[in-house]
C-alpha cells in the first residue's frame, strides 16, 4: 500500500516564516543581514509528542475497523527520490529548517479481512504557522495528487506482477471541513487476477495552526468505503487536532 511518508512539500513554496514566539526561528542581524536558525531537538521533540497525540487512533473509527502495520517515512523518502524528485529536494529543505528530522506520526486501518477499505494518516507538527501554511498550499495542490499518482502506480513500490494499473484521472472531491481542507479523487484502472475494477484514493489535506493532516483513503468498486463513512472519519481527525490545542 501507499504510504503517506510520500507527502512532504514542493520547490518553489518555502520561504520565510513566522510564527508563535515558542516556536518561531531566531533571528539576528550583522552587516544588513539576517540569519534564521532552526528549532531546537528539545522544540521537536515536543512536537513529535504533540503529532503523536493528534494523529487518528481506532477509538475514533466506526466499528470494524482495525489496526495495520504502517509503513516507515524512508519508504515514501525512496518514492519521492525516484518518482517526484522536486519534492525529495523540498523534503530536505524543510528538514533543514526544521532541524532535522520532521515531527510526526501516523496511523492505518483497514474495515474487515479482505484488505480494503482502509484509511493512512500521517500528522506533521511544523515549527511554526506560516510554514504550515506554505507547506499546506503546496499539499493540497492538483501537482501533489499526481505525485501521489505516479507512486502509487508505479512498478517499484507494486511489486505483485498479478495487479496492474492503468493512467489513473485525478478530480477534485467535496470536503465537508472547515479550514480550506482540500481532496482529491485519484481513480485508477486496475486489474486482478483477471478482474477489472476501478481503484479509488481521496487525498485530503487539512490544517490547523502549525499542524498538517494528510489523510488517505483507498477503496475498490467491489470494496466501497461510503462517502458518510469517510466524512465521519475526516471529522474524527479535526476533533483530535481541537483536543490537541495546537496553536
Amino acid at each position: 500500500m501507499l504510504t503517506l511518508a510520500v507527502i512532504v512539500v514542493a520547490a518553489g513554496a518555502l520561504g520565510g516564516c513566522s510564527g508563535s514566539a515558542k516556536h518561531a526561528a531566531s533571528t539576528s542581524s550583522a552587516a544588513g543581514a539576517t540569519t534564521t536558525s532552526a528549532p531546537t531537538s528539545q522544540a521537536r521533540a515536543a512536537d513529535t509528542a504533540v503529532a503523536r497525540r493528534t494523529v487518528l487512533a481506532k477509538g475514533d473509527l466506526p466499528p470494524g475497523w482495525h489496526a495495520i502495520a504502517g509503513e516507515p517515512d524512508s519508504s515514501g523518502v525512496a518514492a519521492l527520490q525516484r518518482r517526484c524528485p522536486p519534492l525529495a529536494r523540498a523534503r530536505r529543505h524543510i528538514e533543514a529548517l526544521e532541524g532535522g528530522a520532521l515531527p510526526q506520526a501516523s496511523s492505518a486501518f483497514v474495515n474487515g479481512n479482505r484488505g480494503l477499505p482502509l484509511v493512512r494518516a500521517r500528522v506533521y507538527v511544523l515549527a511554526n504557522a506560516g510554514l504550515a501554511t506554505k507547506t499546506f498550499k503546496v499539499l493540497a495542490g492538483a501537482a501533489y495528487a499526481r505525485c501521489v499518482a505516479l507512486v502509487f502506480t508505479g512498478t517499484a513500490a507494486r511489486p505483485n506482477a498479478s495487479v496492474t494499473y492503468g493512467t489513473p484521472s485525478v478530480s477534485t472531491i467535496a470536503v465537508p471541513l472547515q479550514n480550506g481542507a482540500t481532496g482529491y479523487r485519484l481513480s485508477v484502472p486496475t486489474t486482478s487476477n483477471g478482474a477489472s475494477f476501478t481503484t479509488h484514493l481521496d487525498l485530503v489535506t487539512l490544517r490547523r495552526g502549525r499542524v498538517v493532516h494528510l489523510v488517505l483513503f483507498e477503496d475498490a468498486e467491489l470494496l466501497p468505503l461510503p462517502a458518510p463513512t469517510r466524512d465521519a472519519i475526516l471529522r474524527a481527525v479535526l476533533q483530535r487536532d481541537r483536543q490537541a490545542g495546537v496553536n
